[in-house]
């Protein structure tokens, strides 16, 4: 009988500690790299100018991606995690577009930096999680007549948009872990001058995939 209650109790503690066991993989601050794919778009408008042809959207090629992130979480009950991370990434994102020999469309991320909130759920050594908030994307756009100065727009902008992600990380042990993850990010629209004396605007977005590394404090 009391090796029966032993065991029981065993089991017990173990049930116990094994959501806490969990949190301990993700829970508190971290830092980590991430390396991916990404691919952006660029859509240019323009009103009524010299060439009036509306809308024209540049489709980007899937380029790669390189990126930090750090960012702090926090157990709740017996399963959840909450948190914020703060990430830099590097997409390789820039396109030109041209037309009639000289006239040119060009769109290109530098870097994009975001804050995001992060919530999910830990089964035993995996987190899943979905992550949004804010993004700044230090962004450059020209549209125009390349061989006539006056005619060529360009400008460099720091846009700010919106970011939607979610992913799965799997703890390699209490400070390490390794995890995959999707996002999309759509900026605001930038007006950034004139089409040969007619204003014209441009907006972007884009998606990526990742797979990162963090070491967990």
């Amino acid at each position: 009988m009391t090796i029966k209650k032993n065991a029981l109790l065993a089991a017990i503690l173990g049930l116990m500690s094994a959501p806490a066991l969990a949190h301990n993989a993700f829970a508190g601050p971290y830092v980590g790299a991430s390396l991916g794919f990404f691919q952006g778009n660029a859509t240019s408008t323009e009103y009524s100018g010299d060439w009036d042809y509306g809308e024209y959207t540049m489709n980007g090629d899937i380029d790669l991606s390189y990126g930090l992130q750090a960012g702090f979480n926090v157990g709740i009950g017996n399963s959840g995690i909450a948190g914020i991370e703060l990430s830099y990434s590097a997409p390789q994102f820039e396109e030109k577009r041209t037309f009639n020999t000289t006239y040119i469309n060009a769109a290109e991320w530098k870097s994009v930096i975001s804050l995001s909130a992060k919530g999910g759920v830990v089964v035993d050594k995996t987190l899943l999680y979905v992550k949004a908030g804010l993004s700044q994307v230090d962004a450059e756009y020209g549209f125009g007549d390349s061989a006539l100065p006056a005619d060529f727009t360009a400008a460099s902008e720091d846009v700010m948009g919106l970011s939607v992600g979610a992913g799965v990380e799997f703890a390699l042990s209490d400070q390490l872990s390794v995890r995959g993850e999707y996002s999309s990010l759509d900026l605001e629209s930038v007006d950034i001058g004139d089409f040969g004396g007619s204003p014209g605007s441009f907006q972007s977005s884009g998606n990526s995939f990742t797979v990162g590394v963090n070491f967990n404090f």
